[in-house]
């Protein structure tokens, strides 16, 4: 444990949601704190200012050079990547580099269940937190779900449950977090920009599960060969979920209901009907969710009664409404393929198709087949859609440059029994700060083009 004091120099790099958290809870131990940023000061000027006024210093990366040495710890936030220079040197230096996960597990023990994966992680993760509720009376769902770890730091008690959503970028910097169950739900290709290569990103996700031991559970996709592999390089315990093949231990469907097999045990958990949540994949992230609640001894009535009632956060397939024998969707989370090809699988009526955002490059072969089966037309928008476009064939597809003409252009095309759906398949950072404010956009600009919405 890295002991935290006035005498401690901290550096803290980005400055978002994490980053933040961070600083405050290292002022709150007195450290002497340093920011850093790529973006320049006068954007920052107003968020910086209590900083300021608290001691804390600003420096651009470019000014750091030499002077890291100084450092105790350097506080990374998910979206830094660690290839600067001075961050080079630190690592020379023996100087530890850790993601606020990392540092508020160092800063206090206490159960913690982590999930990871390419997609599904925000909506395993608020599973599980309304699982545990039903069992303990302190449960904290933090992390990379919007809520950094670190503002809830000093609120956190060896009798807490943590269920934490960390990401392979929060993943790369761990150091000795080492969680009480870990799952990974699948692992396809995305942040090859900042990981380099899918072998990369595969170590990354991989790291969630390297400091557990044989007293702690790992949770995999049975379904995915990538996950399915990790079991062979941990120590811990393994427990498998498949939507597709019956396990001799683990969770899986079985007569069209969700079972799992656990300690000899064979538990009919619920008709596969109950899941009330469009596609495979999310009938996977369930099974997922199940698992950690058993191995909790989360009652089954409890189990059972929640995943009747359980909603996923916004923009998730989340559906929106219906106007004229159409159901639509925002799906405005699915930033990469891998997600767009799950979005389409979960429907089988005809598809009018809404996509478009900033192209990660991801492999189009599985997405464009999904097309040219299920999708009646695709429009595109945003700046970064010529590759996306060009590789489309034997379906209409039209491209626009803002949301709100994709939008307007698709209404005008959807038939009554199609789904119309809103799943870019790209990051929102051509035309929008966050996926967040990009589906708040598509539910507003839907629902004044298409009317009053039943839900």
């Amino acid at each position: 444990m890295i002991r935290i004091d006035s005498k401690t120099q901290a550096l803290v790099y980005g400055l978002g949601k994490s980053g933040s958290a961070a600083v405050n809870y290292l002022l709150k131990l007195r450290a002497n704190v340093t920011i850093t940023d790529d973006k320049p000061f006068y954007e920052l000027r107003y968020t910086l200012e209590p900083y300021l006024e608290a001691g804390v210093q600003f420096k651009h990366p470019e000014e750091i050079g030499f002077s890291v040495c100084k450092f105790d710890l350097i506080i990374l936030s998910p979206g830094v990547s660690s290839d600067k220079p001075f961050l080079k040197l630190a690592r020379a230096c023996h100087i530890p580099l850790m993601s606020d996960i990392e540092l508020a597990y160092e800063q206090m023990k206490v159960s913690w269940t982590a999930v990871t994966g390419t997609n599904g992680k925000t909506t395993t993760t608020s599973l599980i937190g309304d699982l545990y509720r039903s069992r303990f009376s302190r449960v904290i769902v933090a992390g990379n779900i919007g809520h950094p770890i670190c503002d809830y730091i000093q609120r956190l008690s060896p009798s807490q449950e943590t269920v934490v959503e960390v990401s392979s970028y929060q993943l790369e910097h761990i150091r000795k977090f080492k969680p009480s169950i870990a799952i990974v739900l699948n692992v396809s290709n995305d942040h090859l920009e900042r990981h380099k290569s899918m072998d990369k990103y595969i170590a990354a996700k991989r790291k969630i599960a390297e400091n557990q031991d044989e007293e702690d559970i790992l949770i995999l996709n049975y379904d995915d060969p990538v996950a399915r592999r990790f079991s062979l390089e941990v120590s811990s315990s393994v427990l498998y979920y498949s939507t597709s093949t019956i396990l001799l231990a683990g969770a899986f469907v079985k007569d069209r209901s969700i079972v799992v097999r656990y300690n000899g045990d064979e538990i009919r958990i619920c008709s596969v009907s109950d899941v009330d949540l469009p596609g495979e994949h999310n009938l996977g992230n369930v099974m997922a969710a199940v698992l950690a609640a058993i191995v909790k001894e989360v009652p089954i009535e409890e189990i059972r009664a929640k995943i009747k009632t359980f909603r996923p956060p916004p923009h998730r397939l989340e559906y929106v409404g219906k106007s004229k024998n159409i159901r639509i969707y925002n799906d405005s989370k699915a930033t990469n393929m891998d997600a767009l090809a799950r979005a389409l699988n979960s429907f089988d009526e005809p598809i009018v198709l809404i996509a478009g955002g900033r192209d990660k490059g991801g492999p189009l072969d599985e997405v464009m087949a999904l097309i040219q089966k299920k999708v009646r037309s695709v429009v595109l928008f945003g700046k970064d859609v010529s590759r996306f476009q060009g590789a489309i064939r034997d379906v209409p597809v039209a491209s626009y440059s803002t949301l709100n003409e994709a939008v307007q252009h698709a209404w005008q095309n959807v038939k009554s029994g199609d789904v119309l759906l809103f799943s870019p398949g790209g990051s929102s950072f051509d035309l929008y700060a966050d996926f967040e404010q990009r589906g708040e956009d598509f539910k507003s600009i839907i629902t004044e083009v298409a009317g009053d919405l039943i839900q």
